[in-house]
């Protein structure tokens, strides 16, 4: 009972800073950081505290020995994933950018269900179905014309992130269930800090493609976004979210992130003035309703392997 409930405040805890980032990613954008630029050293700060954070953890052990081509792999799929949200959220709003990238709940029942062997009956069906009619809501807003939009393709762009946060999710959760079927010393925390150091070094080689003497012009309020990220939003919620997953399926975790879209929301309006139309609202009720359809199936999964009581 004692790690369920401590899985349950980490993954929320994550959940609430996550929430965060998506307006302090698009304050930022709006102060004028180029996406590339924001992104790569959004990481630099993470990368900075992630390595001799895992040096300490590894006392005693190999640092190499402990590295696995899994991270490699994974981070990779965060690195491309984090590109397209932040070339997207340039596009398109900090609300409807959380919707859509914690749209990948129906994409994670998917895949848990080919790869995890998790349930997928009748109701993570209809929650496909509403969900994907939420996001085409979100997205266009009610008006065909739309599709052919720079904020389209934003929308697109962050839609194509959380499709790829929905494999990284997965494919997370079963190394995680590997390393301890297998007695592997790498639980959430290790693992963690090495996709953040695999993530910055994906997005180093970027470095090429964009100014860096960007960081010599760094006001106050960009630095502190950039820091913000870095180590809240990247170290500290990656690690809690990872922790929290030793101990919870895929799905479960996922629909916990969700608690993400009103925070960030609601943030997007106080912060942003960001305004919550109509299609945004019935998009964002129908993906509602479908990871309602999710929890209540796994609601009812739990029951039928709890023991019954006398």
């Amino acid at each position: 009972m004692g790690s369920a409930i401590r899985a349950r405040f980490l993954v929320i805890s994550a959940s609430l800073l996550w929430g965060s980032a998506f307006p302090a990613i698009k304050y930022g954008l709006d102060l004028g950081l180029n996406p590339l630029f924001f992104v790569i050293f959004r990481f630099l700060v993470a990368f900075i505290v992630a390595l001799p954070l895992l040096k300490f953890l590894l006392r005693g052990r190999g640092f190499f020995e402990s590295f696995s081509f899994v991270f490699f792999v994974l981070g990779f799929l965060n690195a491309l994933a984090f590109v397209l949200q932040f070339y997207g959220m340039e596009l398109t709003t900090a609300g409807k950018s959380a919707l859509l990238i914690n749209f990948d709940i129906v994409f994670v029942a998917i895949i848990s269900y080919k790869f995890l062997g998790e349930s997928f009956g009748l109701k993570k069906v209809l929650a496909v179905f509403l969900g994907g009619f939420g996001a085409v809501f979100i997205t266009t807003e009610g008006r065909l014309e739309t599709v052919s939009s720079k904020t389209f393709l934003g929308d697109m762009m962050v839609l194509s992130a959380g499709i790829i946060w929905a494999v990284f999710i997965v494919l997370s959760k079963k190394w995680l269930d590997y390393s301890e079927e297998n007695g592997f010393d790498q639980g959430g925390l290790i693992t963690n800090l090495w996709v953040i150091i695999i993530t910055a070094l994906f997005l180093f080689l970027l470095l090429p493609f964009t100014d860096t003497g960007e960081a010599l012009e760094l006001g106050w309020r960009e630095f502190l976004v950039i820091v913000f990220l870095g180590f809240f939003c990247t170290v500290l919620a990656f690690g809690a979210w990872y922790v929290s997953l030793e101990d919870m399926e895929a799905t479960v975790s996922v629909v916990y992130l969700l608690l993400s879209i009103v925070f960030a929301v609601f943030l997007a309006a106080l912060f942003l003035d960001e305004s919550i139309t109509f299609f945004i609202a019935s998009g964002g009720s129908l993906i509602g309703f479908s990871i309602l359809f999710v929890v209540l199936e796994d609601i009812e999964k739990s029951k039928e392997v709890l023991p019954h009581i006398v």
